[in-house]
Protein backbone atom coordinates (compact mmCIF):
# COMPACT_ATOMS: atom_id res chain seq x y z
CA UNK A 1 0.00 0.00 0.00
CA UNK A 2 1.46 3.50 -0.98
CA UNK A 3 1.72 6.19 1.82
CA UNK A 4 -0.99 8.60 0.65
CA UNK A 5 -3.52 5.38 0.48
CA UNK A 6 -2.21 3.95 4.06
CA UNK A 7 -2.31 7.31 5.50
CA UNK A 8 -5.88 7.82 4.26
CA UNK A 9 -6.44 4.23 6.30
CA UNK A 10 -5.09 5.30 9.18
CA UNK A 11 -6.96 8.38 9.42
CA UNK A 12 -10.43 6.72 8.79
CA UNK A 13 -9.38 3.95 10.92
CA UNK A 14 -8.69 6.78 13.81
CA UNK A 15 -11.91 8.86 13.35
CA UNK A 16 -13.68 5.68 13.35
CA UNK A 17 -11.84 4.70 16.93
CA UNK A 18 -12.66 8.21 18.26
CA UNK A 19 -16.03 7.82 16.94
CA UNK A 20 -16.85 4.23 18.91
CA UNK A 21 -14.96 6.03 22.12
CA UNK A 22 -17.30 8.89 21.87
CA UNK A 23 -20.21 6.84 22.00
CA UNK A 24 -19.25 4.31 24.64
CA UNK A 25 -18.15 7.67 26.78
CA UNK A 26 -21.82 9.00 26.07
CA UNK A 27 -23.36 5.30 27.08
CA UNK A 28 -21.36 5.18 30.22
CA UNK A 29 -23.24 8.48 31.11
CA UNK A 30 -26.34 7.08 30.23
CA UNK A 31 -25.68 4.38 31.76
CA UNK A 32 -25.25 6.07 35.40
CA UNK A 33 -28.05 8.32 34.72
CA UNK A 34 -30.15 5.00 34.55
CA UNK A 35 -28.88 3.58 37.67
CA UNK A 36 -29.73 7.06 39.18
CA UNK A 37 -33.46 6.52 38.15
CA UNK A 38 -33.24 2.95 39.34
CA UNK A 39 -33.58 1.65 35.74
CA UNK A 40 -31.17 -1.13 36.42
CA UNK A 41 -32.24 -3.68 33.61
CA UNK A 42 -31.82 -0.68 31.17
CA UNK A 43 -28.66 0.46 32.71
CA UNK A 44 -27.05 -3.00 32.29
CA UNK A 45 -28.21 -3.10 28.89
CA UNK A 46 -26.88 0.59 28.39
CA UNK A 47 -23.47 -0.73 29.85
CA UNK A 48 -22.84 -3.79 27.55
CA UNK A 49 -23.56 -1.72 24.73
CA UNK A 50 -20.88 1.28 25.61
CA UNK A 51 -18.81 -1.82 26.76
CA UNK A 52 -19.10 -3.64 23.26
CA UNK A 53 -18.21 -0.08 21.51
CA UNK A 54 -15.43 0.58 23.73
CA UNK A 55 -13.86 -3.19 22.87
CA UNK A 56 -14.75 -2.07 18.88
CA UNK A 57 -12.76 1.18 19.42
CA UNK A 58 -10.14 -0.63 21.11
CA UNK A 59 -9.62 -3.14 18.17
CA UNK A 60 -8.98 -0.63 16.18
CA UNK A 61 -6.90 1.23 17.81
CA UNK A 62 -4.72 -1.75 18.26
CA UNK A 63 -5.11 -2.47 14.49
CA UNK A 64 -3.41 1.02 14.28
CA UNK A 65 -0.07 0.72 16.84
CA UNK A 66 0.42 -2.44 15.09
CA UNK A 67 0.95 -1.14 12.23
CA UNK A 68 4.25 1.16 11.62
CA UNK A 69 2.24 4.44 11.26
CA UNK A 70 3.73 7.60 12.78
CA UNK A 71 2.80 9.55 15.52
CA UNK A 72 -0.36 11.85 14.47
CA UNK A 73 -3.05 14.26 16.13
CA UNK A 74 -5.53 11.64 15.42
CA UNK A 75 -4.03 8.79 16.90
CA UNK A 76 -3.24 11.10 20.57
CA UNK A 77 -6.85 12.08 20.27
CA UNK A 78 -7.52 8.01 20.17
CA UNK A 79 -5.21 7.63 23.08
CA UNK A 80 -7.48 10.32 25.54
CA UNK A 81 -11.06 8.90 24.11
CA UNK A 82 -10.12 5.66 24.82
CA UNK A 83 -8.39 6.34 28.38
CA UNK A 84 -11.40 8.49 29.14
CA UNK A 85 -14.48 5.99 27.87
CA UNK A 86 -11.76 3.23 29.95
CA UNK A 87 -11.82 5.03 33.10
CA UNK A 88 -15.79 5.78 32.55
CA UNK A 89 -16.37 1.86 32.13
CA UNK A 90 -14.31 1.29 35.40
CA UNK A 91 -15.86 3.76 37.60
CA UNK A 92 -19.38 2.97 36.10
CA UNK A 93 -18.90 -0.50 36.72
CA UNK A 94 -18.11 0.28 40.27
CA UNK A 95 -20.83 2.61 40.86
CA UNK A 96 -23.21 -0.10 39.14
CA UNK A 97 -22.05 -2.60 41.69
CA UNK A 98 -22.62 -0.42 44.81
CA UNK A 99 -26.42 0.40 43.62
CA UNK A 100 -26.80 -3.53 43.59
CA UNK A 101 -25.82 -3.97 46.20
CA UNK A 102 -27.85 -1.47 48.04
CA UNK A 103 -30.78 -2.50 46.21
CA UNK A 104 -30.44 -5.88 47.70
CA UNK A 105 -29.88 -4.39 51.36
CA UNK A 106 -33.39 -2.40 51.06
CA UNK A 107 -34.72 -5.89 49.70
CA UNK A 108 -33.41 -7.36 52.41
CA UNK A 109 -34.80 -5.11 55.20
CA UNK A 110 -38.02 -5.23 54.12
CA UNK A 111 -38.53 -8.53 55.11
CA UNK A 112 -36.84 -7.71 58.47
CA UNK A 113 -40.02 -5.59 59.06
Amino acid sequence: MESGEKKMKNNKNAKTTIEKATIAKTKYLETLALLKQGESQKANRCFKEANDCLLAASELHLGMINQDIELTLELICCEDMLATAGLYQSLIGYFNDLHQRTQNEKERSKWKK
